[in-house]
């Protein structure tokens, strides 16, 4: 063997694929031109080469190439003769045995796209298949015979292979098979979807092979298996390498005969190259430990994540010396790109391994939302660009329009949905797919790098990261298999949640964790996503929940449970970390009122979100009119000065929970609930006002200052309002900090007339800008009436009279505003306190302002307008989160810090900015 392995040649972008891979002292590049050929003709000019080798091994018997080649050609024959020249689909139902094999290059030679059907997949399945492909013909083996018989319908003829076969002659078939023909119905493994087949035609194909036997050193005299249905294309590509390359071909039946043997057959069939996933790796672990595998020489791990743990697995059962590879495809591309492991060099670090580099006249390209490329290392969605891409997928031209894209040079980009990002070597890293990049929270989550950090925590042996939507609001689920020590699981559900919450932003953390002793996989290995479904919401029952002691507790329960779709709930559980949002907090507080008549405020949830509290609020029934607005969001140890925060549009002190854990248990927090979320509404018309109703409770509860104050988006108008309404009263202001807010303020969709994004409670969410048509339509049909109803409205506009008159009816026949309206009441009658009543013409401060700055946010100066208003100067600190994420989980730490050292300094200098 020679360690020489060239570096790809092809479009810019291809890189070395990593290690050599030793090749054989028997390898032949495979030759370029083979590949304006058609498989038929590669496998005639290898079968003349090499008669008497074995070319394929099975149950069924031993074939020499010359044997194999005389089947084929029968079977081409036999085809032309009955169905003709033209180019169209032939099903085959086969055992899983060299009968199937050769059925399959003779389709091949013949002209015919191939068909594998399944015969272990559910009838319904396989009927859809046949029909969908629109085959006139299905070739069947004996044993399959009656069960073909049942699958056909009226227009699909049903022969047996061998009556098929007989009499045709062994000569080489007499039609023309161009590069362009169709070869393969590559149908998908339906993992997360219907099926759909992509037309590879014949230069796709033999371009994959030319790829993979250069990169894997495929040579006369290696043995490769065929352990999985070939109905699966990723299992059908492996299975051409040896026979256009003058190896051996040898069959093994997973699904029909277990894993039992599989480690004995492989020592004995001498096995030198593997495709495998880690999946079926992990389960082949005790079977081969019996054995010595001196033949194997390579294994090629895909199909899903390949992690480290997955590569040292490898190496334990078949030798330190191994070479593994990780190599990445699609159903509709074959595998594109290789990433070699030494054997030599230490475990990879990360959590992942690479997928590694293009094959030869492959282009891959990270493309963000508009389909630009990205730089090295951002993470973008995989497209491939080449000359031998798939046609289109068969009968659905609507579906070609969405990931097929003609370029001026003869070539096409196929969007395979993948996501990934590249090093500055051009080598690739996959994290995900596109469709599991989710909103969560309105925070973009990549589900693929919640598995990555899950499978990095030394508690986690596997992880599969879910989305479902709770409330209209998107939430994630974790499926995972601890690891264990000695067959003992080491972690429970908190342990994990708390190590992955040291390692991700708080949306990246999943809302429900479910143990599993192992992940659901299709017949191929790969994880069966949709398995793992679960609309019930079913959960472990987690230790001893505490079940609701009376008729309201338990009626709490069913609501809660209802609305988080989680069960059980116990009674002492956090509603937020059950996966519950602010907005999913007033939605549930909105049905309280509804069933049992009395009114709990939304702040009744900020420091004990629990059905006990909640069960003990409605007991006491409705709480006095006039009550102080002053919520505490977290008390502090009694070290350091309170902080006093202006509410934003919406009038909750549930906006600012996380803010308060980023500054820190020991730093008092206090906001104010917003007068406009009563029943009754205020007479409160001007931000003077309610700035002077907040300043009253805050006096009677803390009549001393200095008083630090603060405020984000509205809220820190309103915080400088109740500075100067407190420095009229005579008090101290010993800090104003606002935060993104200014007359100078021009966000990302800033317009003079524009009102801020609404909540969206009871409504609809909008979907992701970047799905297609068809899926936002999909989207809305989800929703129920009253949602998308609510949604159209705000959409076109009409929301703008509407909601007065709504509001004015709610006034008049109940005196009260209805419950399910008042959180969008108050958040617009403080837009317009803000934007009618009251300017920043002629306002001015007479001390310093402390600016926090979003580096998202525009402005028309460097001050935000602030510097014509503070007479004591204006301090800017910029921040990298954007406008909309800076009181969030996992985005209020920015904000917190700047907070934190400003109250610092002015504890440390007893400064006083206004007074």
């Amino acid at each position: 063997m020679t360690d020489e392995h060239p570096s790809p040649a092809g479009v810019p972008g291809a890189a070395p694929w990593g290690p050599a891979c030793p090749r054989p002292d028997t390898f032949e590049p495979f030759p370029e031109a083979a590949v304006e050929g058609s498989i038929g003709a590669r496998f005639a000019e290898v079968a003349a080469r090499h008669g008497d080798t074995v070319a394929l091994r099975s149950p069924a018997g031993t074939w020499t190439f010359a044997a194999l080649a005389d089947d084929v050609n029968r079977f081409a024959n036999a085809l032309l003769g009955r169905l003709g020249a033209g180019e169209e689909p032939v099903a085959l139902l086969f055992d899983h045995d060299g009968p199937l094999v050769a059925a399959m290059l003779g389709t091949l030679s013949a002209g015919k796209l191939v068909l594998v059907l399944d015969p272990e997949a559910a009838p319904s399945v396989t009927e859809s298949l046949l029909a969908d492909s629109g085959a006139r013909l299905l070739v069947a083996d004996e044993s399959r015979l009656t069960a073909a018989f049942d699958l056909a319908g009226p227009d699909v003829t049903v022969v047996r292979d061998s009556a098929l076969v007989e009499g045709a002659p062994a000569t080489p078939p007499d039609v023309e098979v161009t590069p362009e023909r169709g070869a393969m119905l590559a149908y998908t493994s339906g993992s997360s979807g219907s099926a759909k087949a992509a037309v590879i035609p014949h230069r796709a194909l033999l371009h994959l092979m030319r790829g993979a036997t250069d990169a894997l050193s495929i040579s006369p005299g290696d043995t490769l298996p065929m352990l999985f249905p070939v109905s699966l294309a990723v299992a059908a590509y492996p299975m051409f390498l040896p026979l256009l390359n003058g190896g051996t071909l040898t069959t093994f039946d997973v699904r029909g005969q277990g894993l039992a043997d599989l480690g004995r057959w492989l020592a004995d069939e001498q096995v030198s190259v593997m495709y495998v996933a880690p999946t079926v790796a992990r389960f082949m672990v005790d079977v081969v430990a019996e054995h010595t595998y001196p033949s194997l020489r390579l294994v090629v791990l895909g199909g899903e994540r390949v992690d480290a743990d997955a590569v040292a697995l490898i190496r334990e059962m078949f030798g330190a010396h191994l070479v593994v590879a990780n190599g990445y495809g699609t159903t509709e591309t074959g595998v594109l790109t290789f990433y070699f492991l030494d054997p030599q060099a230490p475990p990879p670090a990360d959590a992942t391994v690479p997928v590694g580099y293009a094959i030869p006249d492959t282009e891959l390209l990270v493309l963000d939302e508009d389909g630009q490329p990205v730089r090295p290392g951002v993470t973008g969605e995989v497209s491939v660009r080449s000359a031998h891409l798939f046609q289109g997928y068969w009968g659905k031209p609507e579906l070609n329009e969405m990931v097929l894209h003609a370029t001026d040079d003869d070539m096409a980009i196929y969007s395979t949905g993948d996501l990934g990002r590249v090093d500055e070597n051009g080598c690739l890293e996959l994290v995900g797919r596109s469709d599991a990049q989710v909103k969560v929270r309105g925070h973009r989550v990549v589900l693929g790098e919640v598995e990555e950090a899950l499978l990095s925590l030394d508690l986690v042996k596997d992880a599969v990261v879910l989305h479902r939507e709770v409330g209209g609001v998107g939430t994630l689920d974790a499926f995972v298999v601890p690891a264990t020590d000695e067959q003992e699981v080491v972690a429970d559900v908190p342990a994990i949640r708390d190590a992955l919450s040291a390692r991700v932003t708080t949306p990246m953390v999943p809302a429900r964790f479910h143990l599993l002793d192992e992940l659901p996989t299709l017949p191929n290995g790969k994880l069966d996503r949709q398995a793992l479904r679960d609309p019930s919401g079913d959960r472990p029952r987690p230790g001893a929940v505490a079940d609701g002691t009376d008729d309201i507790e338990r009626r709490l329960v069913e609501l809660w449970e209802d609305l988080l779709d989680v069960r059980p709930v116990g009674i002492d559980e956090d509603f937020f970390e059950l996966g519950g949002h602010s907005l999913l907090a007033a939605a549930m507080l909105v049905e309280v009122e509804e069933i049992f008549r009395v009114t709990v405020p939304i702040s009744e949830m900020v420091s004990t979100p629990t059905i006990l509290h909640i069960g003990g609020c409605i007991r006491q029934g409705d709480r006095e009119a006039g009550r102080s607005a002053l919520v505490a969001v977290q008390e502090g140890d009694g070290t350091r000065p309170p902080l006093f925060w202006g509410h934003d549009l919406h009038g909750t002190a549930l906006r600012f929970r996380a803010l308060g854990r980023a500054l820190g248990p020991d730093q008092p927090l206090y906001t104010f609930e917003s007068p406009f979320l009563d029943p009754v509404p205020p007479q409160i018309f001007s931000l003077p006002t309610l700035a002077r109703r907040y300043v009253d409770d805050l006096v009677e509860a803390f009549p001393e200052g200095p008083y630090l104050l603060g405020g984000y988006s509205f809220g820190g108008v309103l915080a400088f309002e109740m500075a100067r309404t407190l420095l009229d009263l005579g008090h101290e202001v010993g800090l104003l900090a606002v935060v993104d807010v200014g007359p100078g303020f021009r966000g990302e969709l800033y317009k003079p007339t524009r009102r801020p994004a609404k909540p969206w409670l009871g409504m609809l969410d909008p979907p992701d800008p970047s799905l297609s048509l068809t899926e936002k339509v999909r989207h809305y049909r989800g929703g129920t009436v009253k949602g998308v109803a609510r949604h159209v409205v705000w959409r076109v506009g009409i929301d703008h009279w509407l909601e007065p008159v709504l509001f004015r009816r709610d006034l008049k026949e109940t005196g009260q505003i209805a419950p399910s309206h008042r959180v969008w009441y108050a958040w617009r009658k403080h837009w317009e306190l803000a934007a009618k009543g009251w300017n920043w013409r002629g306002a001015t401060y007479p001390g310093r302002v402390e600016l926090i700055w979003a580096d998202e946010s525009g402005s028309t100066d460097s001050t935000m307008g602030w510097g014509d208003i503070a007479e004591g100067g204006v301090g800017v600190h910029r921040v990298p989160e954007s406008h909309e994420e800076m009181m969030d989980e996992g985005f209020a730490g920015s904000t917190a810090a700047v907070l934190r050292a400003l109250i610092d300094e002015t504890t440390a200098s007893d400064r006083t900015p206004g007074g």
